[in-house]
This record gives structure tokens, C-alpha cells and sequence, in this order.
């Protein structure tokens, strides 16, 4: 075969299939046929399916109407007002607690499956309710429409799913909207209820009321992403609602009550004494978006069973259109043409292969040889052409995931779209991730420092002792812990006042900072208790001449103001040869000769086992020419 019949186009290839192309016309058309007929059938179930959110949508719509009265009675009683004259304000007196009847016939209504909750389970809140309205009775209202809102969700992905198949991109953009839509319902019914528990929040103290606040924040902040997204459908119905519903949000009491309660400013009905008419306004004024939030809700529900309906219609008329289309395509075309066929064959089968291949998740493969019809090759480059772009995004993605973003495969720019939002994405996670760290090196900071004199706190210290203890025991050094005991700081503190006492306690541990050996640790453990952490120390008398200094520098006089103030410090030493000893016992033997070195006013001391032992005066049992005791060399300092 020559080079210029080989490269005849697709065109004039399948000139040659009109002799004998019956069969797969046949098999064509009988394929499409059936496949519209399945497409009829899940458009059919996929009817059925959101008949079924509809009835969710109406019950979520009643249990929320119910609620409100209830919660309504609940907040008055919680202020002292008389609950029946606050729903007669909020035109609430005509509503019946108890009238949830019509909720639970639709519930028993509904195919088991979709139920979200028993219907029993309603006549059991009647029952509560008639009791009166509490607390408790408006956590139930909650359980039962999470429990809604949980199978609310999952008919929803049934019918994602069951539309998705369809591939009916109108279907796909109503069920989005659907989605948004019955979000936005909620999120405005949970920014109803965050701001009455933000109102009501100083009652359980002020922790509370930053948890409200912040659920109120993120409610709103729901909200109006889920509004600012319906507002740009292409649906001008939807997006006029949307507006509408942003417009009365933002311009009315409610969202200055919101705005007041994200910033922390007093609620304004309860400035001065309570403005039960501004409460009553405010509250009407935020029932009032509940309604359109849930019509718009169901107008999307109604339009998207009314779109599922007509596509089922249609799906079914036209597999009854291709089946008699391909009898008549039978009449006209004879047979296949198996010899263009076997030309077909060989390069389709490694594109088949190939995209396979790339299906299965595989991008390591070589390109695949261009050759066959100008179209086939041209499908071959095209393809080649989409492997090596999935190849280079691959590598993104993997230095996204781990976070490096300074790796040059992310300099590679990708064509199109998708390389523009991919590098956005890329700017956005990292300032992020960046962000973030920051934020976890202030937090671990001050989880770890003491605000006063920004060294190590408690936390930090024990931390950086139980370190310590497991280097001294791999290494088989000898670890020494110092704990200072400050002289007469109280009465400094009680003389000269707290700011005074504060600079001191700075300056010690500025002191610490400066004069501690290389590699050392110190903390501050509360009070006027500081701890030195001395890391392979050497011998006892060591450790006692380094106490002696540390002694020395902490009682020099501080300056604070227009006063000089002189403390002293008591010194304990304990000592872990080989890290032997645990942290609690090592921190109470520091302890321990920091209390004798206050006793016995000698400035230093160093632990021994007659601390343990002794259960009469300490003093009593000081050796003062023992090495454990301070010669009358060292530095004295007293308060």
C-alpha cells in the first residue's frame, strides 16, 4: 500500500463503509436506543428521589415554624418577661406548640427509607411541649432537625449520583442550586438561633459568650457566601430572590445585631435597661428572612422536579425515535467494511490502551506512535499531548501535597484555565500553610512562656528537665538542677507594690538568661520559684561553685524606678548522675535543699539523703563542714 492511500483521510475511509454497514448501524442504534431508554428509567427514579426532598423540605419547613414560638417562650422566661405577652409582641400567640400533627402524617407518608426520624418521636415532643417550654424541648427541636438535615444530605447524594449518570448539565445546575439554596435555609436558621444565644450567652459567663459569638460568625458568614453565589445564577429568578434576600438581611435590625455581636459591642436592647420593643423588632425583623430563605429553597426543589420530569419525557421519546431511526438506517446501509476496519484497528487499539491506561491512574507510559489516518493521528498527538500535561500537573499536585512550594515544577506553567487557577491555588495555600505555622509558634509559645518574663514557664521547664534527664542518660553525664527560692521578696513586693515586685521578678530572670553556662535551661515555676538546669555539671563541688555564682549574680541590688531593691536567694541542688533519677524526685531534691538553704540562711545547699530520712527539724541534721553544706566563704544573702 502506498504512502498517499495510507494517508487518506477519515473521510474517505468511511466513503467505503456504505456497502456493509448494516450490522453495526443495527448495534448502534439498538445501543443508543436502550441507553436512552436507561437514561428514562433513572430520570424516572431520579423523579421519585426528589419528590422525596420535597416532603423533607416541608418538614423541615414545619419543625422550624414550630420552634420558634417555643424558642420565643424560652428566651422571654429566661429575662423575666411574661412569655404570653412577648409572642403576642412577635404576632407568635396564634401559633400552637403542639400542632406538629401535620408533620408527623407527612413523615408516616413517606417511604421508610426517607423518614428521618420515627414519627412517634413527635408525639413525644407534643408531650414535652405541653409541659412547658424549656431548654431541653428546643435541644430536642435541634436533635430532630439535624436527624432531617442528615437524610436531607443523603437524598441529596442519591440523587447527585442517579443525575450525574445522566449527564444533563441543567440537572446538575439545579440540584447545585438546591443544594446552596437548602444550606442557605440553614445557615439562616442557625444565625437566627446564634444570635439569641449570643444575647443570652452572659448568663453561662463570658466563655460561653465567645462561643456564641464565633458559631454566630460562622452562621452569617455561611449565609452570605451561599446568597453571593445563588445571586450569580443564570437563572434570573434565583439570583433576584438571592439579591432580594441579601438586601433585607443587610439592611435591617438583624444584621446590626449581628454586626454588634461579632465585634463585641453590647447588644443594643440591653444598653440600658431591656428595649423589649427593639428585642421584638429585631426578632421579627429576622423571622422575616426565614420565609423567603425557605421559598427559594423549594422553588428549587419544584423547578428541579419539574426539569427531572420533562428530561424523563423526553429520554423516553427519544429511544422510541432512535429505535425507529435505526430500522430505517438497516433499509439503506448493507454491512461493515472489515478491510477499513483492520486499518482503524492497530492505532485505535494503542489509544484504547493508552487512555486505559491513564484511566487506571498509570502516566508513565512512552507516547504512542503517531501513525493510521490523519484523524487517528491527529487523535494520537492530541492525546500524547494530554498525557504530558497530566504528567506535569502530577508533579504539582505531588510538591502541593508536601507542601514545597518552592519546587520548580510548580514554575512550569500548564496552558489554558487550569494553569492560572492552579497557580492561584498555589499562592493562596501557601500564605496559608504559612499562616498557620506562625500561629502554631505563638501558640506552643505561650503554652510554654511565662507572659511576665518571657522565659520558660512550668510547662516549658518540665519539659526541658525531662530532656534533659534523657541526654544525661544516653550520654552518662551527670545532671544538675538548681532551684532558687527568692529572699524577701514578698516584703519588697508588700513595700515598694506590684510593679516593683514584677521588674524584679524580670530582672532575675533576665540575669538567669545572661549568666547561666552555655546550654543550660531555665524556667520560671511560679511566684518567686525559678529552676536553672545544668547540663552535664561535673562533680558536686562543681555543681555548689555554680550555684555560688548564680547566687551571687541574682543578689546583686535591682533598680526599679526611684527605689533599689536588695533580696537575696536560697539555692537548692539537686544532682541526676547519669540521669538515674526521675523528674519529680530530681525536682524534689532541688526542692527540698532549697527549703534548708532558706532555713539554715546559707545561701546554697546541696541534696543529700538526710533530707529524706529526717522527719524532725531539718537543721538538726546539717553538717556544716560536710560537702553538702556552704562554707563561710560563700556569698550570704538574706531578705
Amino acid at each position: 500500500m502506498s504512502s498517499a492511500t495510507r494517508r487518506v483521510g477519515l473521510r474517505g475511509r468511511l466513503l467505503a463503509l456504505v456497502l456493509v454497514p448494516t450490522l453495526v448501524a443495527a448495534i448502534l442504534a439498538g445501543s443508543a436506543a436502550a441507553e436512552k431508554r436507561r437514561a428514562a428509567e433513572v430520570a424516572s427514579a431520579v423523579h421519585v428521589e426528589v419528590r422525596g426532598l420535597l416532603e423533607l423540605v416541608d418538614v423541615r419547613t414545619a419543625m422550624m415554624s414550630a420552634r420558634i414560638p417555643v424558642e420565643v417562650e424560652v428566651r422571654s422566661e429566661a429575662l423575666g418577661l411574661d412569655p404570653a405577652a412577648v409572642l403576642s409582641l412577635l404576632d407568635l400567640d396564634g401559633q400552637r406548640f403542639d400542632d406538629l400533627a401535620e408533620v408527623q402524617a407527612k413523615i408516616r407518608s413517606m417511604p421508610e427509607r426517607i423518614q428521618p426520624f420515627e414519627p412517634e418521636e413527635l408525639d413525644r415532643l407534643r408531650q414535652e411541649i405541653r409541659r412547658g417550654a424549656s431548654p431541653e424541648v428546643i435541644d430536642r427541636f435541634t436533635q430532630l432537625e439535624e436527624l432531617t438535615d442528615e437524610t436531607w444530605a443523603d437524598e441529596l447524594a442519591v440523587v447527585q449520583r442517579q443525575t450525574e449518570t445522566l449527564g444533563h448539565s441543567e440537572l446538575g445546575d439545579l440540584l447545585r442550586e438546591l443544594d446552596r439554596s437548602a444550606r442557605a435555609t440553614s445557615a439562616m436558621a442557625s444565625t437566627v438561633t446564634g444570635l439569641a444565644d449570643y444575647w443570652f450567652a452572659d448568663m453561662a459567663g463570658a466563655q460561653r459568650v465567645d462561643t456564641a459569638r464565633v458559631q454566630l460568625g460562622i452562621a452569617t458568614d455561611r449565609f452570605d457566601r451561599l446568597t453571593n453565589s445563588l445571586a450569580k445564577s443564570p437563572d434570573l429568578a434565583v439570583a433576584g430572590a438571592a439579591v432580594a434576600l441579601r438586601e433585607a438581611k443587610t439592611s435591617g435590625l438583624f444584621q446590626v445585631a449581628i454586626d454588634d455581636a461579632i465585634a463585641g459591642r453590647p447588644a443594643a436592647p440591653f444598653v440600658d435597661d431591656l428595649d423589649l420593643g427593639l428585642l421584638a423588632d429585631t426578632f421579627t425583623d429576622s423571622f422575616d428572612l426565614v420565609g423567603p430563605s425557605l421559598d427559594l429553597m423549594d422553588g428549587r426543589a419544584a423547578a428541579l422536579d419539574a426539569a427531572v420530569a420533562a428530561y424523563a419525557d423526553d429520554a423516553s421519546q427519544m429511544a422510541w425515535i432512535t429505535f425507529l431511526g435505526s430500522l430505517l438506517m438497516m433499509a439503506v446501509l448493507v454491512g461493515l467494511s472489515l478491510v477499513v476496519a483492520a486499518s482503524f484497528e492497530r492505532p485505535l487499539r494503542r489509544l484504547i490502551a493508552g487512555t486505559r491506561r491513564v484511566g487506571s491512574g498509570d502516566l508513565h507510559l512512552e507516547p504512542l506512535p503517531v501513525s493510521g489516518p490523519i484523524e487517528i493521528s491527529s487523535a494520537t498527538l492530541a492525546f500524547n499531548d494530554v498525557v504530558e500535561n497530566l504528567r506535569m500537573l502530577e508533579g504539582k499536585l505531588d510538591a502541593l501535597a508536601d507542601t514545597e512550594f518552592d519546587d520548580p515544577r510548580l514554575d512550569v506553567e500548564l496552558p489554558g484555565e487550569l494553569g492560572q487557577a492552579l497557580a492561584r491555588s498555589v499562592e493562596v495555600l501557601s500564605s496559608s500553610i504559612q499562616d498557620r505555622a506562625a500561629l502554631q509558634a505563638r501558640l506552643a509559645h505561650q503554652a510554654t512562656h511565662d507572659t511576665l518574663t518571657g522565659i520558660p514557664n512550668r510547662a516549658g521547664g518540665l519539659a526541658a528537665l525531662e530532656g534533659a534527664l534523657a541526654r544525661s542518660r544516653r550520654q552518662r553525664t551527670t545532671l544538675g538542677l538548681a532551684f532558687l527560692d527568692l529572699d524577701g521578696f514578698k516584703a519588697a513586693n508588700d513595700t515598694y507594690g506590684h510593679q516593683v515586685g514584677d521588674a524584679v521578678l524580670c530582672e532575675v530572670a533576665d540575669r538567669l538568661r545572661k549568666h547561666a553556662r552555655s546550654g543550660d535551661s531555665y524556667a520560671r515555676l511560679g511566684g518567686d520559684e525559678f529552676i536553672v538546669i545544668a547540663e552535664n555539671i561535673g562533680t558536686p563541688a562543681d555543681a555548689l561553685t555554680f550555684a555560688r555564682r548564680i547566687a551571687s549574680v541574682v543578689a546583686e541590688p535591682i533598680a526599679s524606678g526611684d527605689y533599689l531593691v536588695e533580696i537575696g536567694v536560697s539555692i537548692g541542688i539537686g544532682l541526676a548522675p547519669s540521669g538515674r533519677e526521675s523528674l519529680l524526685h530530681l525536682l524534689a531534691h532541688a526542692d527540698r535543699a532549697a527549703y534548708r538553704a532558706k532555713r539554715a540562711r546559707t545561701g546554697v545547699e546541696l541534696y543529700d539523703e538526710l533530707l529524706d530520712g529526717a522527719h524532725g527539724d531539718l537543721l538538726a541534721v546539717m553538717d556544716p563542714v560536710t560537702p553538702t553544706a556552704v562554707g563561710s566563704d560563700e556569698v550570704d544573702i538574706r531578705s
